[in-house]
C-alpha cells in the first residue's frame, strides 16, 4: 500500500507541476494569436518559449529519475579515483565562481580514494550539488568542496555561504518537486536534489544536508575500495 500511495502522490505532484507551465503556455499563445500589436505579440511569444523550455527541463528531469531508478544495477560500473573526479568537476565550478567573485576552496587528500561506480552518474550528482551552491551563493561568498576517508567510506562535502534552508524544511529537501520557501525566486524544478539522492543511494551511499552559520553543507558518504 505504501508503494501505491507514493506512486499516486508522485503522479499527482508531476501533473500539478506540468500543468502550471502548460496553462501559462496556452495563455500566452492565445494572447499572441489575437494580438495585433507586434511588440506585445513578441512579448507573449517569448513568454511562451520560456514556458516550453521549463516544460522540457521538467520532463527531462522526470525521465532521468525514471531511468536512474530502473538502472540501479550500474552496468557501467568501473573503478574510479574520487580525488581525480572531484578535481575535474571542481575545475568547472571554480571557473564559474570567478565571474560573481565567489571564493572557491578545494580540500582533497594527497592519496587517491577508490570507488566502484558509474563515472557519468557520479559526475552528474557532484555537478548538481556544485551548481546549486553557485546558484544560491551571493557575490563575495564562498564554496567549499572536500573529500576524506571515514573508515570504509568516502565522505564528500559541498558547503556554501548561500541563503541556507529553513530548518523545518530540511527533512523535505530531497522530496520530488520540493523547493524551500526562500528559493522560489531562483530557477529550478525541485528535482535536482532528487537526482543526486537517487545516484548516491544507487551506489550504496547516503546523503544529508545541514545548515551552517552561513549557508548549507551537503555530505555524501559512499563505500570506498582499497
Amino acid at each position: 500500500m505504501g508503494t501505491v500511495s507514493t506512486l499516486r502522490r508522485f503522479v499527482s505532484d508531476a501533473a500539478h507541476e506540468l500543468n502550471t507551465p502548460l496553462t501559462a503556455l496556452r495563455t500566452n499563445l492565445d494572447l499572441a494569436k489575437n494580438e495585433r500589436k507586434a511588440s506585445l505579440r513578441k512579448k507573449y511569444l517569448e513568454q511562451a518559449i520560456e514556458q516550453s523550455e521549463r516544460l522540457e527541463r521538467l520532463s527531462n528531469a522526470l525521465l532521468d529519475i525514471s531511468r536512474l531508478e530502473a538502472n540501479m544495477n550500474l552496468q557501467d560500473t568501473v573503478r574510479l579515483d574520487l580525488v581525480k573526479l572531484l578535481r575535474e568537476v571542481s575545475e568547472r565550478c571554480a571557473s564559474s565562481a570567478e565571474q560573481p567573485a565567489i571564493e572557491f576552496h578545494l580540500e582533497l587528500p594527497a592519496d587517491s580514494v577508490g570507488l566502484l561506480g558509474s563515472e557519468t552518474q557520479l559526475r552528474r550528482a557532484l555537478e548538481n550539488l556544485l551548481d546549486n551552491a553557485l546558484k544560491f551563493t551571493p557575490q563575495g561568498g564562498e564554496i567549499r568542496i572536500g573529500l576524506r576517508l571515514e573508515d570504509d567510506f568516502a565522505a564528500i562535502w559541498v558547503g556554501d555561504t548561500g541563503i541556507g534552508v529553513p530548518e523545518d524544511e530540511l527533512p523535505n529537501l530531497f522530496q520530488r518537486f520540493h523547493r524551500a520557501r526562500n528559493a522560489h525566486g531562483f530557477p529550478g524544478s525541485g528535482l535536482g536534489l532528487v537526482i543526486v539522492k537517487t545516484i548516491v543511494e544507487g551506489h550504496g551511499g547516503s546523503i544529508h544536508v545541514e545548515n551552517l552559520e552561513r549557508g548549507t553543507r551537503f555530505i555524501c558518504r559512499l563505500p570506498a575500495v582499497h
